[in-house]
């Protein structure tokens, strides 16, 4: 008798748990542009001598088929490269060392400097990210510690890959780019995040431009 008594009444709280739950508590898909870092994000390292590394990879994940429009990956990282460049001279970061000197140094000292384009360093940041401490791991910490002594930079920001991605409706797509901030004298990760561009039906290389603006907002906002 007890044991049954003692079955209703976890059957009834059960119920009762069920009915005080919001019908819209669910949670929605996330869209493309979800959870982007804001404009200033990193705005404390506007003033800073800093390294910006060659784009280090394009994302597999192609819902909308854009991947082949835009070009091969090859062609497509150059042209992104340039893109930053542009608009981060653009909002007055001149002291920052960018991608195009940096693989001139180092077709200088091959022997010396790591390939800046050829890094895996998507793979080993989001690793870093996953650490209690943040510490990048070699042989990635040491390879942008040698990089960053061209300049004499503190910090590099790393541009990690370009994500074509889908709203849940499959119907409409932006471009979105994984960016990391490594302080190289600790091997520490002190930023990680993402900038998406606006959405559009179709693939269009202003998406492109319109997420790297984005990336140059997150140090000198617009």
């Amino acid at each position: 008798m007890r044991l049954g008594l003692f079955a209703n009444c976890l059957f009834l709280a059960a119920c009762a748990g069920k009915a005080a739950t919001p019908a819209g508590s669910a949670p929605a898909p996330q869209s493309a542009v979800a959870a982007v870092a804001p404009p200033g994000a990193l705005a404390r390292f506007a003033g800073d001598a800093a390294l910006l590394l060659p784009l280090q990879g394009v994302a597999p994940s192609d819902p909308l088929g854009w991947r082949a429009k835009a070009g091969p990956d090859a062609a497509l990282k150059v042209r992104v490269d340039s893109l930053v460049e542009t608009a981060f001279r653009d909002r007055g970061l001149l002291q920052w060392s960018y991608p195009s000197a940096l693989v001139r140094a180092v077709r200088r000292n091959p022997t010396y400097l790591a390939d800046p384009t050829a890094l895996r360093a998507s793979i080993a940041l989001r690793a870093a990210a996953r650490n209690q401490d943040k510490t990048v791991g070699e042989p990635l910490a040491s390879q942008l510690r040698a990089l960053a002594a061209i300049s004499g930079a503190r910090y590099a920001l790393v541009p990690m890959d370009v994500r074509f991605d889908s709203d849940s409706a499959g119907a409409r797509g932006a471009v979105r780019l994984a960016l990391s901030m490594v302080d190289v004298r600790t091997a520490r990760l002190v930023w990680m995040g993402e900038v998406a561009s606006g959405m559009q039906s179709d693939f269009s290389f202003t998406l492109v431009d319109d997420v790297i603006q984005r990336a140059a907002d997150l140090v000198v906002p617009r």
